[in-house]
């Protein structure tokens, strides 16, 4: 199913999905158990991970994130601290 779902700043993207009426799979809610993992093929922005279920260096190489809690952020920076003042990124990810 594609599916293109705006996610508030207020909002998961599992929480935003959910709305939209998409059925996922997720258990803790806050990032501690990887159920709710996706695959990011596409990130206009940065991964604001906020989950402590991957590595430091997984979370740089930004190539999976945790629908339940992680952020993508887009600023004019990159800083995740510029991310209340940023447009919306974009981020693409592969359904489960």
């Amino acid at each position: 199913m594609d599916l293109e779902v705006t996610v508030p700043q207020v909002r998961s993207m599992l929480e935003a999905l959910e709305d939209a009426g998409a059925e996922l799979m997720f258990d803790c809610c806050k990032g501690e158990c990887g159920l709710c993992e996706v695959r990011i093929t596409e990130l206009s922005g940065t991964n604001d991970h906020r989950d402590v279920f991957y590595s430091e260096r997984q979370q740089r190489l930004a190539t999976k994130m945790n629908r339940c809690i992680s952020r993508a952020v887009a600023s004019a920076t990159g800083a995740k601290s510029d991310a209340a003042h940023a447009r919306p990124a974009i981020i693409t990810i592969e359904p489960n």
